[in-house]
């Protein structure tokens, strides 16, 4: 693994240290389920996804995520392959650029 992920993985921006100085507390109210619990539980030699994993989908009332970013480098579509029509940040179109 890369040293910059490692980085990440340990020291996530909060605050001050983000683009647009948004909190981890104030993004949260914003995803459907938001947590730091794993997505994988190793079960012996196997995993499985874990049931309480985070849902990082914008709620679909989401105000922060709506109409942000950069328009002129906007990816065609989202993490689920909807088509973005509008700015938005993050891996998932909200439901109100949709």
């Amino acid at each position: 693994m890369p040293d910059t992920l490692k980085s990440l993985a340990v020291h996530l921006a909060d605050g001050p240290d983000t683009t647009i100085g948004v909190t981890r507390e104030q993004a949260a109210k914003e995803f459907v389920r938001y947590s730091n619990e794993p997505w994988v539980i190793i079960e012996g030699k196997w995993w499985r996804l874990n049931p309480n994993r985070p849902d990082f989908h914008p709620r679909p009332d989401s105000k922060l995520f709506a109409n942000r970013g950069d328009g002129r480098n906007l990816p065609e579509h989202d993490l689920d392959g909807t088509r973005r029509t509008a700015p938005s940040i993050g891996a998932f179109v909200t439901a109100e650029t949709r």
